[in-house]
């Protein structure tokens, strides 16, 4: 299975599913998918885009910050 599998999103209770990858020390790529949050819109405060249920964005981050940035937009979006 493919760490761009689709099947994460299928457990019952996950809206948004994510990939973050680490390219450099203080660089990552995150790549989220979503049923019905507005993925896109987070990308976008993180300086990314994409669509609807399909967005990323890079952060000049270490790994640890990054996750921490992008799962506290997430949580922001799904309290809303």
């Amino acid at each position: 299975m493919s760490l761009r599998s689709p099947w994460i999103r299928v457990i019952d209770g996950v809206d948004v599913a994510l990939l973050l990858k680490a390219v450099e020390p203080e660089k990552c790529r995150v790549s989220m998918r979503s049923k019905q949050t507005d993925v896109a819109r987070i990308a976008a405060r993180l300086g990314g885009g994409g669509h609807i249920r399909a967005a990323g964005c890079t952060l000049e981050k270490s790994f640890e910050a990054a996750k921490a940035e992008i799962l506290n937009e997430i949580e922001q979006s799904l309290s809303k």
